[in-house]
């Protein structure tokens, strides 16, 4: 919250009774330079000049020197004669220059700043006349504006600009509390007070973790001017002219630009916040163009470039709060300056923001850093959010596919059988005439009766297994089979059973036959038994390549198919050369089904997402989209899908700003296809929830429509559906981040209801049991989470067998939650067992046993380092035959197989896997900066055994620059510069890292580290601590804290 009031706050003047009189709430037209900024005049105007006017003489001040001059009038500063105090005077020009409204805003300027009393809004003193002329005194600020002092440079530290910019929006939302707006505010409207930090009473300024100043060093307070275009935001009365612009162009709000004054709200005020916090981290407003009118366009329809384009050294946290405040939809910024200023007083705090709250995956991302055991299980769970929904679709798409063809079968049978009666009854009518005709006829009709008997049976035979009915119409059938059919039957039996039947007897065509197994081997792969599928789907495909045109729309599906198999086992490069061959057949014939076409250029550029081909798949998922546009404009759900491809595709690269278009796009696209269909209104609520959370980090209204989401569909589909499933998981996931505890483990375990009646055997099941586990280990509860996952692995074994990799998939997660407890000893058994029966079981994905083999090297550390090697041996060798693709990359592998080599002394086989890791890792267009920070700090430490403290010193400012706005990792890279004083390197080489690792130690406490006992104690830091310039960088820093570790 905001406070109230701050030092000195009540003991501001209230100005002289007139004031109070004064009622008349108006605007003014923005000028170059506002007459509130004291300071911007300096050196601009001609002071001393021989044209200069005389200064006035004022009764009760001595004038001093004028400081400017603005559209509407003149300030000057004084002397107050009475209480020998410095202020500024305001005084309006000669009124017969002006019109009178000029006037009115002059009064309502004066009366505005007079209602409020707050230590960041300049204040107001008194008002009075002077030769007909209006003037007001208010405060004097000497320290500049805020424009003056980032001249087109970012400011120096990244939290001491969020800091400044949170007082403000304290001070502005005082003035919101009154409903008054600013309208205009932007850096010259923004007056720093030269201020000394006081330690122990300057509050605002003295947080953990953000503590810039030792205790004789200045530092700004910021003080709000300029309210010429303030209004009172309910006052009816309103003297702007029409098609006047309120503000400056580069700092106003886009509903301002684009003609809307009356839109005056809160809401601009906190775009200008975000705005002035913008430039402070860049150097630049986040619009500016060549004339006035290019820059009103580029606000009203541009995205300004993502602060940490320009800045690399902005934190994360930071640039999404400064692009909430941007939003083009007012109600998409924050709802008022208080909740802009508690955001920045939580990142300043090191603590959640509420724009974008810490999820799961960051805070094991953050357990990362320090021990990369757990990189997986992160990476496994991000992909999860928008594969599972994709997944689920597109698989439920393919298997409904084949149904419909069947019914197609029949209703072709059917139309055999009635055109045979046609020619019988013919016969019969002219039997005198035709007899060998009628005779013909009825060999027909008791043919056409055989196929339509052999049609009705196949039609049959499925419409027995699988009643559900496609409810979102997505040409697929329906992901939801039960578990028990009958009283002792399970789904799967009974289509093992119908593939016996088929074979022995259904006297049906080859190609008929083919069909049928093509569309059961996709319901088994949506069932999770892709060992199952894999034969009906192969035989599929070879009846049809021998029986078919190699053009034939049916071919292509049968390969599609198998490409479907290929892609969920992992198998990236066999399934991209399946989609790439039924895509080229689909193209190659006019009369292919258009949404298949749709389909499997959809399924190859998720695909080519996975493998990290970025640019292909950008390239086709644009294609796909202008396709969807082009030949099937009103198939928006399709078109929907599409734009989340896209999107996710987006947030793979972890391009939030670009993301935001096609998903936003997409929920239109749903909202528009609902049509009064219940399912799919609750698909675009899903989507517009993922927006809020993962896009705008808006949790509180993402629960709201996931909660709409899960109503939906346990009505519609039951409690038990695996759509209901998907929404009770990120509902769970969403009431976690917003600390709802009973909530989420309530909709966690409903969720797992859900995936017993699904069956545990299918693999998409492992993310829920990953995130419920990291759920309960949060609660303190580790007997929960290994029971839940003995359940699932009993089941596995039972269903599948022991040896089956989906045991071994699970295994592995295990091993890597133990991780989380510190239990190396049960971790380690974990993977070993999943490396087992990865060797063990055939067709296992060799990217799941590379995953394996890297977490288990980490884990066995330094002590068994030799063991490590040879595992990261076997797991660089496999990996480089996979080609690109999702899990570690061979960069890591590499740079942790020279990690195992140092820790053995082996020196000489260190320096190629680590040139081989940068080398691989500087060649892609998005470049992985942890990992190739990394591979930096091991170079280091390489180049510092080998005695080569110069080189090591280079390694490390290249991590250093991998490392701007994160404390920790500043503090690391500080540290080994520290290593680099040596008494082997040169007395310059030593005086280089010296200074090098201070100033790195300085740039990290001003990006919030603040643990006085690490510098205090940290062996690394020895050769520093003698010196002044060390003990400079303690005093920064507060006492030492107990402090709380927050989950995760």
């Amino acid at each position: 919250m905001c406070p109230e009031s701050r030092e000195g706050f009540a003991t501001r003047s209230t100005g002289p009774e007139s004031l109070e009189e004064s009622s008349i709430p108006v605007t003014t037209r923005s000028t170059e330079v506002g007459l509130g900024n004291q300071s911007s005049y300096s050196g601009s105007t001609g002071l001393g000049s021989e044209s200069e006017p005389p200064l006035p003489q004022i009764e009760g001040y001595e004038v001093l020197k004028r400081l400017g001059r603005g559209g509407m009038g003149v300030v000057y500063q004084a002397r107050d004669c009475k209480l020998d105090r410095i202020v500024a005077l305001k005084m309006i020009l000669n009124e017969r220059e002006h019109r009178a409204a000029d006037l009115r805003r002059f009064l309502s300027e004066s009366e505005l700043i007079a209602k409020l009393q707050h230590p960041n809004i300049v204040q107001i003193y008194g008002l009075g006349q002077h030769n007909g002329r209006l003037y007001f005194a208010m405060e004097f600020v000497p320290g500049g504006n805020l424009a003056e002092r980032i001249n087109g440079t970012p400011w120096p530290s990244p939290i001491e600009a969020a800091a400044l910019v949170e007082s403000m929006a304290c001070a502005v939302h005082h003035a919101h509390t009154l409903g008054i707006v600013h309208r205009d505010l932007k850096p010259a409207n923004i007056l720093l007070a030269p201020k000394t930090c006081d330690p122990s009473s300057v509050a605002g300024w003295q947080r953990p973790g953000y503590r810039m100043n030792s205790s004789d060093t200045p530092c700004p307070e910021p003080k709000i001017t300029d309210f010429g275009l303030a209004k009172l935001l309910h006052s009816a009365n309103e003297v702007t002219q029409t098609g006047e612009l309120l503000g400056t162009p580069s700092y106003m709000a886009p509903e301002i630009a684009a003609g809307q004054p009356h839109a005056a709200s809160f809401a601009m005020d906190v775009y200008g916040l975000g705005a002035i916090l913008y430039h402070l981290l860049t150097g630049q407003p986040p619009h500016r163009g060549v004339t006035v009118l290019e820059t009103l366009e580029r606000v009203k329809s541009a995205e300004p470039p993502a602060p940490r384009s320009l800045n690399r050294g902005i934190p994360l946290d930071l640039e999404t709060i400064c692009l909430k405040c941007l939003q083009k939809e007012p109600a998409a910024r924050y709802p008022t300056a208080e909740a802009l200023a508690d955001d920045l007083r939580r990142f300043l705090e090191d603590e959640p923001i509420s724009a974008r709250p810490v999820t799961s995956w960051e805070r094991a991302f953050r357990w990362c850093r320090k021990n990369r055991i757990v990189a997986s299980l992160a990476a496994a769970a991000l992909v999860f959010l928008f594969g599972g929904l994709l997944g689920m679709t597109l698989l439920w798409g393919n298997a409904v596919a084949g149904w419909r063809q069947a019914v197609a079968a029949k209703q072709e049978a059917e139309r055999h059988q009635e055109a045979a009666q046609e020619n019988a009854e013919l016969a019969e009518g002219r039997f005198v005439l035709a007899l060998e005709k009628a005779q013909e006829a009825a060999r027909e009709r008791e043919e056409a009766a055989r196929e339509a008997k052999r049609a009705n049976q196949a039609l049959q035979l499925l419409a027995g297994l699988f009643r559900t009915a496609d409810p979102l119409d997505l040409d697929g059938v329906p992901f939801f089979i039960p578990k028990q059919v009958g009283e002792n039957l399970t789904s799967e039996q009974l289509l093992e059973r119908a593939l016996d039947r088929i074979k022995l007897e259904l006297q049906l065509d080859e190609l008929a036959q083919a069909k049928l197994e093509q569309t059961i081997g996709q319901i088994f792969l949506v069932r999770g038994k892709p060992d199952k599928a894999e034969g009906p789907l192969l035989h599929a495909v070879e009846v049809n390549r021998r029986r078919l045109p190699p053009d034939h729309p049916d071919l292509a599906l049968s390969i599609f198919s198998l490409g479907s198999l290929h892609h969920e086992r992992g198998r990236y490069e066999q399934a991209h050369d399946a989609y790439k061959e039924a895509l080229g057949i689909q193209r190659s014939n006019p009369s292919a089904n258009r949404s298949d076409v749709a389909m499997t250029m959809f399924r190859l550029a998720w695909l080519l997402t996975q493998m990290e081909e970025y640019e292909a798949s950008e390239k086709l998922y644009l294609e796909l989209i202008e396709y969807r546009q082009h030949h099937m404009p009103n198939d928006l759900l399709g078109l929907a899908l599409a734009q989340v491809g896209l999107g996710a595709l987006y947030l793979d690269l972890g391009d939030f700003q670009a993301a935001l278009r096609p998903c936003g796009q997409a929920l239109i696209d749903l909202r528009k296809a609902a049509g009064g269909s219940p399912l799919t209104e609750a698909m675009g609520q899903f989507q517009q929830a993922m927006i809020q959370r993962e896009l705008l980090g808006n949790f509180a209204e993402a629960e709201v429509q996931l909660t709409k989401c899960v109503e939906t569909v346990r009505r519609e589909l039951g409690p038990l559906h695996p759509f209901t499933g998907l929404a009770l998981h990120e509902r769970a996931m969403t009431l976690w981040k917003l600390k709802k505890f009973p909530e989420a483990e309530r909709d966690f375990v409903d969720c797992m209801k859900v995936a017993r009646t699904i069956g545990l055997q299918h693999p998409k099941i492992d993310v829920l049991l990953s995130n419920f586990g990291l759920f309960l280990h949060e609660q303190g509860r580790p007997q929960d989470v290994d029971a839940l996952f003995d359940e699932v692995r009993d089941s596995r074994i039972e269903l599948l067998g022991a040896s089956h990799h989906l045991v071994a998939d699970l295994l592995m997660n295990h091993g890597l939650l133990l991780a989380e407890r510190n239990d190396r000893t049960g971790q380690e058994a974990r993977l070993r067992e999943a490396l087992d029966l990865y060797r063990q079981a055939s067709g296992s994905p060799r990217r799941a046993m590379v995953d394996c083999l890297y977490n288990l090297a980490l884990c066995l550390g330094e002590e068994r380092a030799a063991e490590a090697e040879q595992l990261l041996l076997e797991a660089a060798q496999t990996r480089r035959s996979l080609g690109k693709g999702k899990g570690v990359g061979l960069a890591e592998i590499l740079t942790a197989l020279a990690s195992a080599r140092m820790d053995q002394q082996k020196f000489d086989d260190v320096e190629g896997p680590l040139r081989e890791a940068l080398k691989l890792q500087t060649a892609v267009p998005i470049v992985d900066r942890d990992a190739l920070r990394w591979t930096w700090m091991e170079m280091s430490r390489w180049q510092r055994a080998v005695s080569d403290s110069t080189a090591a010193l280079e390694s490390l400012t290249e991590a250093r620059k991998l490392s701007r706005g994160r404390s920790r990792a500043l503090f690391e890279v500080a540290c080994g510069m520290s290593e680099c004083i040596t008494d082997k390197a040169s007395e310059n080489a030593r005086l280089h890292a010296r200074n090098a690792a201070i100033a790195t130690l300085n740039e990290a406490v001003a990006a919030g580290f603040r643990n006085k006992s690490a510098l205090q104690t940290h062996a690394s830091l020895q050769p520093l601590r003698s010196d002044p310039a060390f003990q400079a960088v303690l005093d920064r820093l507060p006492k030492p804290m107990p402090m709380t570790r927050r989950p995760g």
